[in-house]
C-alpha cells in the first residue's frame, strides 16, 4: 500500500473499512434493524459473547466475522451488517441471542436465590410468628416438607440445596410447632453458602 492509499485509508471511518472487509458497499444500510432492539434493550458489544457461547452455526459465523474486525470497526458495525454479510437467518440469529441471553440471566438469578435464600428463610420464620405470617408459616411448612403442597402448586421446592419432594410429602403428617420449623430451617441454613462477607 502507497502513502497516498495509507492516508486515503486512514482517513476512512471505521463503518466504511468493516463494511469493505464484510465484502458490503461502503454506504450499505442493513435491511434488518436488530441492532436498535439490542440497543433498546441495553445489550452491548456483550452480545458477541452471547453468541459466542451459541450453538447455533449462524451465531458462530457472526461471531467469526466479528473478532476478525479491528477494534475500531468493531466499535461502528452493528448486528445488522454481519448478518447481511454472512448471509444467514436474523431470525435464528435473533433466536440464538434470547437463547443465550435467558440461559446466562436464569443461571445468574438460580446462584442469587441460592445465596440469598437463608436470610430470606429467616426473616419468613421471624414473620411467621407474627399475626399476620399465616402465609410465611405456610410457605416454610410446606418448604420443609411437613406440609402437603396442592396439585396444582409447583411440587418440588428448590431453595439453594433445600430439595423436597412432594410425592414424599404426608398429608396426614401433624403439624409441627414453629420453634421445630425454625430449628430445621436453621439446619438447612447451614447447608447453603451465606452471601455476607466473611
Amino acid at each position: 500500500m502507497n502513502q497516498k492509499d495509507w492516508q486515503t485509508n486512514v482517513s476512512l471511518t471505521g463503518l466504511v473499512r468493516a463494511c469493505r472487509q464484510l465484502g458490503l458497499d461502503d454506504d450499505f444500510d442493513p435491511p434488518t434493524a436488530i441492532q436498535q432492539t439490542l440497543n433498546d434493550s441495553h445489550l452491548g458489544p456483550e452480545v458477541y459473547t452471547y453468541l459466542k457461547n451459541s450453538v447455533a452455526p449462524e451465531a458462530k459465523k457472526i461471531v467469526r466475522m466479528y473478532f476478525a474486525l479491528e477494534t475500531k470497526q468493531r466499535e461502528e458495525v452493528t448486528i445488522d451488517h454481519l448478518i447481511a454479510a454472512a448471509e444467514v437467518d436474523h431470525i435464528k440469529v435473533w433466536g440464538a441471542i434470547s437463547e443465550e441471553v435467558m440461559r446466562a440471566k436464569g443461571a445468574a438469578a438460580s446462584m442469587i436465590a441460592a445465596l440469598r435464600s437463608p436470610e430470606a428463610m429467616s426473616a419468613a420464620a421471624i414473620f411467621a410468628g407474627t399475626e399476620g405470617g399465616h402465609a410465611d408459616r405456610k410457605m416454610i411448612l410446606q418448604t420443609a416438607g411437613v406440609a402437603p403442597v396442592p396439585t396444582n402448586q409447583i411440587n418440588r421446592f428448590n431453595i439453594g440445596s433445600m430439595k423436597v419432594d412432594n410425592s414424599k410429602h404426608l398429608h396426614n403428617h401433624a403439624v409441627p410447632s414453629l420453634e421445630e420449623v425454625v430449628r430445621e430451617v436453621d439446619a438447612l441454613e447451614s447447608h447453603v453458602p451465606s452471601s455476607k462477607n466473611s
